[in-house]
């Protein structure tokens, strides 16, 4: 590939010789090869010394004795902090005495330099000490997020297009919402990559909310070329102009006045202190204790107008777990007016505030009497906040293990490029749907062109309003501009890369142009288990491991009360894999019976809503080049006469005197509708990707499987309006034929769009075209059902919320891949000396070392992160 120069160069981390190989001995010991965790011994021994008659050693002698061993542990200490500053040869012999165990003895005892880096100085990993790692010198990353520049060129090119009468508020007038890269298609990008053609123009995608059309609509323009852009057009991939009513923003503004409005009646605030003992006009001199109301659009599958439902909550820490029984749910009467449609309280539901007021005044309806949150007794804080509570552990302060890069990261990022030992591919951040990793290969051969976020949807139920209205796409309200602040220490490591990205904020009046910082982190990861590894014990002792260290991309996407932790995860066996985790602040509402069947009461008069989360995933393979096929391993039981069945038992065999065992058989997939995949337990299967033409040595297709843990069953029928605009939930998994205007299965209208959606994913696939031997996307939805209980609260765990999708090579290479890895450990022992040798192939393995600090206070002071 012309336009990629991959450096071939092996990254060498040895002695300075040039040795290859660092052996550590155990075996009979010797005054030569004696460790210092050996000396040390010696000086926490000394009362116990004996004479070679066995009596003990005592009086001068042994004050002497011990002079003098002091002394030398004295200067030994010293040699040794001197040298663990330097570049120390990586040949470390430890000796310790033969083990009486047959096999192989235990791991070399810890070196005793390690023990005291609490209090020592000498830390590893510092600039002088870093071995560079590899890049890809040349490349050219066309997948790139836009710059600041690049955002602002593209605002103030529509701002010189009269035509379009773009203004920079977005108060009632026409503005861009959003701005973001166009990705190159596929084609034009291919032959840069490859065949050194043409690069492919630099260009935004622009959505515009034409607020003073009529009626209102969205659009969205593709304008380049940047950074000096001269043209703009219609997105190919989106052609169609959509209702401004299916989007998030329409009319929020104006229904929130009104909400204002009538919740700002004396009466309403009268009701709302005795029955919640808060208020909720909370701008004025009152402030505390205060009643929210968060805006909930209801989709036009449930409502033929644009409606809103308020559920009412205290403005405690946090909102969402403490909920009060009032919820107002308005519709729009004319363009920029509403009417209350009708007001929830208490179980009961009134067609107005007037009512509802009449009717608590003469006491004909069940009133209600709760308050303000107040601290947990005997605590500083309310429950739901996140200040440490009850009783701590462990009883002292006792830091827990941290990690380090002795001799610095071993992948390195260039304009959003990553390069990790034989991997490569390029990170970004779509505004609109999040993570994205593309043009990922191994050893320079493309394995994944594009894998990516499409949607986050959950869908809530209850016997409530807001609970049964609540069927979210979570693109509605922005998947990666949401990603942002992530805390080094607890969301990512210290020693992680963090990078930032450009936005364009059109939430605030005057839409502008932000650092989101700190949008993705990566870092290498000791995953505390091994990848492989194998100890044997017969005619030859040996050992072979090999730690599963591996590369993550990790961004957090926060949709207010709801954190998603998405990883994208590299091994050095060839695999890879993407991980969803799900975290924060449950939906609640009021606690009463009728909820019993939609959740548990989690905590006081509060009931933990069920909710369905769904995540969609993109995944465009090019294993062997862009020609691929499905295939599936359908697992079945062979049964079948062989001839030496008759020394079997008869209760052995089935009952026409054959032998059933696991096998399968290979089922190619032809056309799109015969792709789509519906989990079964009953049938289970490989999903398989190759191209036909290119086989290993064996004559078998050398081949990548799609391994999903995470399926999901979704219960809605397809006509149920949650599920018409979001119809990749209909199926785990489908494969379809790439086409640039598919390029996404969902859009940030699918909220909204039941009656008409704006993407249709059934279209994907319901002219069934051939699949063999075609440009091939697969389509996989993962997630899982939960049903809140106590320890959701405050937050809900990641323990029990993961869905993953593993990419594992099959057949791809000729052995494992990871052979090649200088993190091996290879252990052989000799029987006749007593010696176990471990072999580290060049690899240090004795530092003296810190990992990073993150200065928590330094960082509290800063004004720029989080």
């Amino acid at each position: 590939m012309a336009a990629r120069r991959p450096e071939k160069q092996a990254l060498m981390v040895g002695s300075e010789s040039g040795s290859d190989s660092d052996v550590t001995e155990f075996g009979p010991p010797s005054r030569k090869g004696q460790s210092r965790s050996a000396r040390n011994g010696i000086a926490s021994n000394l009362r116990g010394l004996h004479k070679s008659d066995g009596s003990k050693i005592n009086g001068q002698n042994t004050k002497t004795f011990a002079l003098a061993v002091s002394v030398i542990m004295n200067i030994v200490f010293v040699i040794l902090l001197i040298v663990a500053r330097a570049q120390r040869p990586p040949s470390i012999n430890h000796t310790v005495k033969p083990s009486t165990d047959p096999g192989l003895p235990n791991p070399p005892p810890p070196n005793p330099a390690k023990m005291d880096c609490v209090t020592s100085s000498v830390t590893c990993g510092k600039a002088s000490e870093h071995v560079p790692p590899p890049v890809d010198d040349g490349y050219v990353n066309v997948f790139k997020d836009l710059t600041s520049e690049e955002i602002q060129a593209t605002q103030q090119y529509f701002l010189r297009q009269r035509s379009l009468s773009i203004q920079m508020s977005n108060n009632q007038g026409n503005y861009i919402a959003s701005v973001e890269l166009y990705v190159p298609t596929k084609t034009s990008t291919l032959d840069f990559l490859d065949n050194s053609r043409r690069q492919p123009p630099r260009e935004a995608l622009a959505t515009v909310f034409f607020a003073k059309n009529t009626p209102p609509v969205v659009r969205q323009y593709v304008v380049g070329p940047l950074p000096r852009p001269t043209y703009h057009k219609i997105n190919p991939r989106m052609t169609k102009d959509v209702p401004a009513a299916k989007f998030t923003v329409y009319r929020f503004g104006e229904a929130k006045q009104f909400i204002a409005q009538q919740t700002g009646h004396p009466e309403v605030q009268r009701l709302l202190w005795e029955s919640f003992g808060a208020m909720s006009n909370c701008t004025g001199s009152w402030k505390d204790p205060c009643i929210m109301f968060l805006g909930q659009k209801i989709s036009f599958g449930l409502m033929n107008r644009t409606s809103f439902c308020f559920p009412a909550y205290y403005n405690a820490e946090f909102p969402t777990i403490h909920p009060v029984p009032l919820q107002i749910v308005i519709g729009e009467t004319q363009p920029g007016h509403f009417a209350v449609q009708f007001v929830y309280y208490a179980g009961s539901t009134f067609s107005s505030f007037a009512e509802l007021i009449a009717r608590y005044q003469e006491g004909s309806i069940h009133k209600v009497s709760r308050r303000y949150p107040v601290n947990v007794p005997g605590e500083s804080s309310v429950a739901g906040s996140l200040n440490l509570r009850g009783d701590p552990f462990p009883k002292t302060p006792h830091p827990p293990p941290r990690q380090y890069e002795p001799k610095g990261s071993r992948y390195s990022i260039v304009d959003q490029h990553v390069k990790y030992l034989e991997w490569s591919f390029n990170v970004r951040n779509s505004v609109e749907s999040g993570l994205q990793v593309w043009d990922v290969t191994w050893s320079g051969e493309r394995i994944v062109y594009e894998l990516s976020l499409q949607e986050i949807a959950v869908l809530y139920a209850g016997a409530n309003p807001s609970s049964m209205f609540a069927h979210l796409s979570d693109s509605a309200f922005g998947l990666g501009d949401n990603a942002r602040s992530l805390v080094p220490g607890v969301d990512c490591p210290e020693h992680a890369s963090f990078m930032s990205t450009w936005i364009l904020n059109s939430k605030s009046r005057v839409p502008k142009v932000e650092r989101a910082p700190n949008t993705v982190c990566v870092f290498e990861h000791n995953s505390g288990i091994p990848l492989r590894r194998h100890r044997f014990e017969n005619d030859w002792k040996t050992y072979g491991g090999l730690v599963d260290h591996y590369l993550t991309v990790r961004t957090i996407i926060v949709e207010y009360n709801y954190d998603y932790i998405v990883d994208v995860v590299f091994h050095a066996n060839g695999a890879m894999e993407t991980r969803v985790y799900a975290t924060g602040y449950i939906m609640s509402q009021w606690f009463r019976y009728a909820e019993d069947p939609f959740g548990f009461n989690v905590h006081d008069d509060v009931v933990g809503s069920v909710h369905h989360h769904l995540f969609h995933f993109k995944l465009d393979m090019d294993v062997g080049g862009v020609s691929n096929r499905y295939e599936t391993l359908d697992f079945e039981a062979d049964e079948r006469n062989w001839s030496w069945l008759s020394s079997f038992k008869p209760s052995a065999l089935s009952s026409s005197g054959k032998f059933q065992q696991i096998s399968y058989k290979h089922h190619v997939r032809k056309t799109e509708k015969d792709a789509l995949y519906h989990y079964n337990f009953d049938t289970p299967k490989y999903h398989v990707f190759y191209t036909d033409k290119v086989k290993n040595t064996f004559g078998n297709p050398r081949a990548y499987r799609v391994e999903v843990r995470g399926f999901s069953k979704q219960f809605l029928p397809d006509a149920h309006p949650a599920v018409r605009s979001r119809k990749w939930m209909q199926q785990c998994m489908a494969v379809t034929n790439r086409k640039e205007e598919e390029s996404k299965s969902s859009s940030v209208f699918s909220m909204y769009d039941a009656d008409d959606p704006v993407v249709d994913f059934e279209d994907f696939y319901k002219d069934d075209e051939s699949i063999v031997d075609k440009d091939l996307v697969t389509w996989v939805t993962v997630g899982m059902h939960h049903i809140p209980h106590t320890e959701d609260i405050p937050n809900t765990p990641t323990v029990g919320t993961e869905a993953s999708i593993l990419l594992l090579p099959f057949n791809y290479f000729p052995e494992s891949p990871s052979m090649r890895s200088r993190d091996a450990v290879r252990g052989k022992h000799d029987s006749l000396d007593g010696v176990t040798r471990f072999e580290t192939y060049g690899t240090e393995t004795d530092f003296t070392c810190l990992p990073p600090v993150y200065s928590w206070l330094k960082q509290s002071q800063s004004t720029d992160y989080p």
